[in-house]
């Protein structure tokens, strides 16, 4: 038997590309924050320890994919921020 497709299924495929389609973009956005707060806060601790600063961009947004970790990347920078505003 041949399966009709019908608007129901062609429903389905719309919402599931526009689906894939946030999800991508909030891999963007979450790359584009976490390559700028990472390196920041990292580095920012290592100088205040003595050592050189060498932890990069994109070393920050791949660090940023990591589960759990990349939504405590702003929280990092703001609180490092502040901490270093005393120091």
């Amino acid at each position: 038997m041949v399966k009709m497709y019908g608007k129901k299924d062609e429903d389905s495929v719309i919402s599931t590309v526009i689906g894939c389609g946030f999800i991508i973009l909030g891999m963007i956005i979450t790359a584009i924050i976490n390559s700028f707060t990472f390196p920041y806060a990292i580095n920012e601790w290592l100088v205040f320890f003595g050592k050189e600063a060498t932890v990069t961009w994109w070393q920050g947004m791949l660090i940023g994919f990591v589960p759990y970790l990349g939504q405590f990347g702003i929280f990092l920078a703001v609180v490092t921020w502040i901490i270093m505003l005393f120091v």
